[in-house]
């Protein structure tokens, strides 16, 4: 068998050979030659320390590091998660429901499961495999997805920049949901691949298709449930029949499955989903929420109706916020039925905070890169260089930087296990351990503030970028 260190040399040679030809040629630069906001002193001054060359050397070879340590961490997982001895972690849950199905039982008796009736259908299969064999076909179905994602967000992306493709791709290859969602066998990413490619095809009037993609969804439906208020609210409503005809099905399908009456499988789905909330996922006492509802529990553990009361303030704050800007931005579109990346890139984020949501629905963020990189392609072709929007698209790209796997890897994950055990104190839990939530709160509001920005200057322009 080869060793680990020959694979890394094997790798490392490809992405570096890979990434010199891919940029050998950049049909994207010539449209930046008549910038306004590049003839700024300060661009220009990144722009020439970006020509010396030992500046260069060095960037390369991050870049080359970064990408061929990705490959080599996710290909190491996929390949542990093959073996007999695996930590199958969220997936086992997935595969005793395939078990269940196959049986035509009724899980929610028998195990705390809970997930919606709607995901047996899709997990029909896994039953006939052992957990083993099964796993290895889930590694194989999140990679694609994972591949799928990646192109999505190519495809949504504005600028021709060969380098920004590859900024674009890396960064959202880096969003944590992404590679945890693989390690743990949970299926976020497959429902941010599924609405991605919604969004492609409800941009491209390809409406039936996006339905279908947006109801496929649905199985974990507190990430998608927001979009759907969405496609409501741009009255797409061949979307909105699609979506909700084969929801439908889908559900119906399920309960057929386990044969149980709609009332009584709701009845147990709540049971099931009320023993798990009070036992671990309570927001004064959970260590993997991602949600707004967890923050402000954490800060004043001791004071519970306050805790309670300053959250849904907190709540209503931001959402009357995001709220504020999608009707202006109606407003100023004139109730346009066309989708823009500003709005669903919030969509995406309160999708997060304002729903139950562990760390794994983090990998909606792609949508935020994609946006905050067409936020500059905008700035730099179109606008003056202004070092308010600047400075706040700096800010945005840091937050996002810190929802990436290092933050989490070297941060917060070694807080898991104490924490579980009570042995984090409460200094670091409102510090470190709240970090993610707190980045993301505060990205949802730079993120506000650039697309308030685009809304004030709309254009055309502004559509082609959207």
């Amino acid at each position: 068998m080869l060793s680990l260190g020959f694979w890394n040399l094997i790798i490392i040679s490809i992405v570096t050979l890979s990434l010199r030809q891919y940029l050998k040629s950049d049909r994207g630069k010539l449209s930046l030659q008549n910038s306004e906001f590049l003839q700024h002193s300060f661009p220009q001054k990144i722009l020439k320390a970006l020509q010396n060359p030992v500046i260069k050397l060095i960037l390369q070879v991050c870049l080359i590091v970064i990408i061929t340590r990705w490959l080599i961490y996710t290909g190491w997982i996929a390949y542990r998660l093959t073996q007999p001895e695996a930590a199958f972690w969220d997936f086992t849950q997935f595969h005793v429901a395939g078990n269940f199905a196959v049986q035509r039982n009724n899980i929610y008796i028998q195990e705390r499961f809970v997930y919606f009736p709607n995901i047996f259908p899709f997990v029909y299969f896994l039953g006939f495999f052992t957990i083993e064999r099964a796993s290895a076909i889930w590694v194989f179905i999140h990679l694609i997805v994972i591949i799928f994602i990646l192109w999505g967000v190519n495809i949504l992306l504005a600028s021709n920049l060969k380098l920004m493709r590859i900024g674009c791709t890396v960064l959202s290859a880096l969003i944590y949901g992404i590679v945890f969602d693989l390690r743990v066998g949970n299926i976020s990413s497959i429902i941010v691949v599924l609405l991605i490619w919604a969004i492609i095809f409800a941009k491209e009037d390809k409406n039936i298709l996006a339905g279908i993609l947006l109801a496929l969804s649905t199985i974990k439906p507190t990430i998608p449930f927001l979009f759907f208020i969405y496609f409501l609210i741009k009255r797409r409503w061949k979307i909105i029949f699609w979506g909700g005809l084969l929801s439908c099905i889908f559900l119906t399908m399920g309960l057929w499955i386990i044969k149980t009456p709609p009332l009584e499988a709701f009845h147990l789905y709540r049971e099931n989903y009320a023993w798990f909330y009070e036992r671990s996922h309570d927001p004064f006492i959970s260590h993997n929420r991602i949600d707004l509802s967890v923050v402000i529990p954490r800060l004043l553990p001791n004071y519970r109706k306050l805790a309670s009361f300053l959250s849904l303030l907190l709540y209503l704050f931001t959402a009357t916020a995001i709220g504020k800007f999608l009707y202006d931005k109606q407003v100023k579109t004139y109730w346009s039925r066309n989708l823009y990346l500003s709005e669903l890139t919030l969509i995406g984020c309160s999708s997060i905070l304002f729903t139950y949501n562990q760390r794994h629905a983090t990998a909606i963020l792609v949508i935020a890169v994609v946006f905050l990189l067409n936020y500059i392609t905008w700035e730099i072709r179109y606008r003056q260089f202004s070092w308010k929007s600047v400075t706040l698209w700096s800010i945005g790209m840091m937050l996002l930087l810190l929802q990436t796997s290092p933050l989490y890897f070297w941060l917060r994950e070694p807080l898991d296990s104490p924490w579980k055990l009570g042995r984090v104190s409460y200094i670091t839990k409102v510090t470190v351990g709240n970090l993610p939530n707190y980045t993301l709160i505060a990205l949802t509001f730079i993120l506000l503030l650039l697309a308030r920005n685009l809304m004030l200057n709309y254009s055309p322009d502004i559509d082609r970028l959207e």
